[in-house]
């Protein structure tokens, strides 16, 4: 199917949100609507069409003030510890997609305790739908320690693989030996290319 004539129409776009609610990954709803139809030429438009849409109708809740109370309170924890990090990807659209932050305690303890990371991306409950994402580890003491966290739009190779090299940056390039995630094939995929 040519670019042009492809278009979410008004029902799909309906589904989309019905998907969402019922807990479907962002990558996820594209599968939904290939598997309806009887060939996936039928669908009439590709899986970044929904990615795109899925993405417009989060930024705007953001838009609602969420975006910019995050973004004011990444400035001020900047201005007061002035080891604190963050990053934001943009979307290809132009729209912010995903947010890592960091401090220097985090800096510090992964410097030590970094061997082992832990990287779970199950925590999916507040009002944006963006995937809460911490990256954990122990001490010498049994006790858990954060070495960063994130906000994701999506769970895409592209999104964990802007993480994990923003990750890996921050930390100076201190490789992880053993890494613990939910067993995604983004992450997987992901480890490869931004952890290496």
């Amino acid at each position: 199917m040519l670019r042009s004539h492809q278009k979410l129409l008004p029902y799909q776009k309906e589904l989309i949100d019905h998907v969402n609610k019922a807990g479907f990954k962002p990558h996820q709803n594209f599968n939904f609507f290939e598997a309806a139809a009887s060939k996936p030429e039928l669908v009439g438009f590709i899986q970044k069409d929904t990615n795109n849409y899925i993405s417009q109708q989060r930024m705007m809740k953001l838009k609602a003030g969420g975006i910019q109370t995050l973004l004011h309170y990444l400035k001020n924890k900047q201005v007061e510890d002035s080891s604190f990090f963050y990053a934001l990807q943009v979307h290809e659209i132009g729209e912010i997609a995903n947010f890592f932050w960091d401090d220097g305690r985090a800096i510090i303890y992964y410097s030590y305790f970094g061997d082992v990371v832990s990287f779970d991306t199950t925590f999916q409950s507040n009002k944006y739908e963006m995937t809460f994402a911490p990256l954990i580890g122990m001490n010498n003491h049994k006790q858990i320690v954060l070495f960063g966290a994130t906000l994701l739009f999506d769970e895409i190779v592209d999104s964990f693989v802007w993480l994990f090299q923003t990750f890996m940056a921050v930390m100076g390039g201190k490789q992880v030996f053993i890494i613990f995630t939910d067993q995604s094939a983004a992450i997987s995929k992901a480890i490869q290319f931004g952890m290496h």
